[in-house]
């Protein structure tokens, strides 16, 4: 089961091929509201934690986690019985405060175990959608790794400028940038890469490739 604003075209097309043998139910946290509902009554406040996800109509919006969370455990207790695993498909941090009888994958949990490894103590890049992430951003991968470095470029915005984002990288040159988001797609992956000519980690794939192991 995939926790999103469901069902995600923009993400499930990379991820199905790794996950040819599985049979997905996708369910969305912010399913049945409308952008217009979903900022009014959702917009972060001070120091809350903040998300972005595309709605089915390919706008995207921006909201505080906790608003969330009593959604997710609804899902959850809902759905479960129809399900081996339940993926949450964000890269955010989540509290473990869940309750499931199903195995719960975070993704940040994954990534955040493994990035640290493979870098050592060269420096990192992140890249995550909104410039009201980079703190929080910050604040996490600062744990975990010696160097880090945090830029913001929104994936759902077709007409967002990534030239200074890009600029940034190279000038900062860090050892490995990872997309911290799955809005973030292959395509912009390998222009991304090609452009700063460093490793880039995709979460969406990354994350997959682990599932595919799973199931």
């Amino acid at each position: 089961m995939l926790f999103r604003s469901a069902p995600r075209d923009d993400v499930m097309p990379e991820i199905k091929p790794f996950l040819k043998n599985a049979a997905i139910l996708e369910k969305g946290a912010l399913d049945g509201l409308t952008k217009e509902e979903i900022e009014k009554t959702m917009s972060p406040e001070k120091n809350d934690y903040i998300l972005i996800s595309r709605l089915k109509n390919k706008e995207h919006v921006t909201f505080a986690e906790k608003y969330i969370l009593p959604k997710l455990q609804k899902l959850i207790d809902e759905y479960e019985s129809d399900c081996d695993l339940i993926l949450f498909l964000c890269t955010g941090e989540f509290p473990d405060t869940f309750t499931a009888n199903r195995p719960l994958i975070f993704p940040q949990k994954i990534i955040s175990a493994l990035i640290p490894n493979l870098i050592n103590d060269k420096a990192l890049y992140v890249i995550v959608p909104k410039s009201e992430q980079i703190a929080q951003s910050l604040k996490r991968w600062s744990g975990l790794v010696k160097t880090v470095y945090v830029g913001y470029g929104n994936p759902y915005d077709k007409n967002f400028n990534f030239e200074p984002l890009i600029s940034d990288i190279k000038e900062k040159n860090p050892s490995m940038i990872l997309l911290d988001c799955m809005g973030y797609t292959e395509s912009f992956k390998t222009k991304l890469q090609n452009a700063v000519g460093k490793p880039v980690i995709l979460s969406r794939t990354l994350i997959a490739r682990v599932i595919s192991e799973l199931i």
